[in-house]
């Protein structure tokens, strides 16, 4: 009897821990099961817009499902929705999130945080979950910043008028000049080169903008077309010679504007239009515009007092109305060659309105 009983105790305990150990595999499993992920890792939107943001949810078995969303603001649900979901095993399954985006005051840019979770069946618990930040600004970067963007005064050089008609549009004060001789005239004010103009056309107009900045000028060059100048400060280069001089990526996005998407934008709107890079020519030392992956796609000149030139290579103008990045992205510009430059706005929460 005690042997039999101690036999049917050993039995017991492995079945138990034999049932054990199945039923944290299988947990450990099923915690691995599906995952969702951003395929849209953008977070900039605009207030009032209808945002699609997709998502790839993958599982080792294949389940009919539902995919929920909520959108909230201080732990606040302001929107909600469901969709269908059905997955197949192994296969990544396409789900978009379609959320109609709050309205937000002028001047104000809200923090949100979109958060999904994938179900099957009836099961109350989500099999996988995902949160990501929102960030919600206004159409109009100059609501607080009228009168200090007047006294800018801005000289734009722009031949084709894509840069004007944006400018125009969002009510930036300018003055349009189309002749390179000009600029030289030039003692007060800011210069804008439009995104897209040519060095290789206008062969003057690299150093042109070197001297505006060497006499105290403050110039901003959107996203040049192509061609070449010679490096400011560098070898043979027969142009003042700078303070400072700094070569950078898309890392300085973020570093005007921690907001901002620096990453990737929507509707394959892309960030950096012109590459820059640093060659050798003739014992000349030169800045090749190129369209390339590889490149700096920021330069940036200081010189004694205001003056200072700044060459980027991010697209501002074409991507206008995808994405509210390079409006608020053109303002930092703005602020940054301005010697009054104005604060960025905090988000609601950190306001004192």
């Amino acid at each position: 009897m005690t042997i039999s009983a101690t036999i049917s105790k050993r039995c017991l305990l492995a079945s138990v821990v034999g049932l054990m150990s199945l039923l944290m595999t299988t947990i450990g499993q099923a915690a691995e099961l599906t995952v969702i992920e951003a395929v849209d890792q953008w977070a900039d939107v605009f207030s009032g817009a209808e945002v699609k943001i997709k998502y790839n949810v993958r599982s080792a078995q294949p389940f009919e499902g539902r995919l929920n969303w909520s959108l909230s603001v201080n732990r606040r649900t302001v929107k909600h929705g469901q969709l269908p979901l059905t997955v197949k095993a192994g296969q990544a399954s396409e789900a978009v999130v379609r959320v109609n985006m709050p309205e937000v005051k002028e001047g104000v840019i809200l923090e949100s945080q979109l958060n999904v979770a994938a179900f099957t069946g009836a099961d109350p618990k989500p099999v996988a979950e995902g949160v990501r930040k929102v960030w919600i600004f206004p159409a109009d970067p100059f609501t607080d910043r009228r009168e200090w963007l007047k006294g800018l005064r801005i000289t734009l050089f722009d031949p084709e008028g894509k840069t004007a008609d944006v400018f125009e549009k969002s009510h930036v004060p300018f003055r349009l000049n189309k002749n390179i001789a000009a600029l030289d005239e030039l003692s007060e004010g800011m210069v804008v080169i439009g995104e897209a103009v040519s060095w290789q056309d206008y062969k003057s107009l690299a150093a042109a903008m070197v001297k505006l900045a060497a006499r105290g000028v403050p110039v901003l060059c959107l996203a040049p077309g192509d061609g070449t100048m010679p490096l400011p400060g560098g070898e043979g280069a027969d142009l003042p010679t700078p303070e400072s001089l700094a070569l950078r990526h898309e890392d300085v996005i973020t570093e005007l504007d921690k907001r901002l998407d620096a990453k990737t934008w929507p509707l394959e709107a892309k960030i950096t239009s012109s590459r820059l890079v640093i060659k050798s020519h003739r014992d000349q030392v030169l800045v090749e515009v190129r369209r390339q992956p590889r490149g700096y796609c920021w330069l940036e000149a200081r010189y004694p007092g205001k003056g200072r030139l700044l060459i980027c290579g991010f697209a501002i103008i074409k991507p206008w109305e995808a994405t509210p990045a390079p409006r608020y992205l053109l303002s930092e510009l703005f602020a940054r060659l301005s010697a009054d430059r104005q604060p960025t706005p905090l988000p609601q929460e950190q306001r004192n309105d």
